[in-house]
């Protein structure tokens, strides 16, 4: 693995101080990480970011990752050896398999809440899905979302996610550019 440039460490820093300032400012413990379109950055995000804010900050971090992607789930499960960092996927909680559909639901919820209660700040991966084909969030408790960019959304009228967070007043922390991403 290649060790990033000192320019993309600084930036790195940069992007977690905010990033830490933002989520301390709001009281932001478990934040959403989503996109308006696919293969914008969110896991690059949070494997990049995610570290550096759980070393400079001594912060524990869980990743819920809801995308059952496997790309997604090889780029994040590599931070399993970074302290203070777990990753769990929504698909590896099978106890939600053996529960009636009316149970899930809060089934989830519940878990969610006392998962939430062992770490300081909870990164939940969104799998992108367009409004036109029912969006549909994570049931989960949500403090806020961090929406990630790329040259593919810039100027692009469309922002499903966008519009979907504010009709569920699901405040939006920031905004991050992700120039890597095509």
């Amino acid at each position: 693995m290649e060790l990033p440039s000192v320019k993309e460490m600084t930036s790195l820093h940069t992007l977690a101080k905010n990033v830490d300032y933002t989520l301390r400012v709001h009281g932001a413990k478990s934040v959403l990480i989503v996109s308006d379109y696919e293969g914008e950055g969110k896991s690059t995000f949070l494997k990049s970011c995610a570290p550096v804010i759980s070393e400079l900050y001594e912060k524990k971090i869980l990743i819920f990752d809801c995308q059952d992607d496997e790309k997604s789930s090889a780029e994040l499960s590599e931070l399993l050896s970074t302290p203070r960092l777990s990753y769990v996927r929504e698909s590896e909680l099978t106890f939600l398999n053996t529960l009636p559909p009316s149970e899930k639901i809060s089934s989830l919820a519940a878990y969610f809440y006392e998962l939430c209660k062992s770490y300081d700040i909870v990164f939940v991966n969104m799998k992108t899905s367009r409004r036109a084909e029912k969006t549909v969030f994570p049931y989960v408790p949500l403090d806020g979302a961090i929406i990630v960019r790329s040259k593919k959304s810039v100027g692009k009228m469309d922002k499903h996610v966008t519009e979907e967070l504010r009709d569920r007043e699901i405040p939006i922390l920031g905004l991050v550019y992700n120039e890597g991403a095509l």
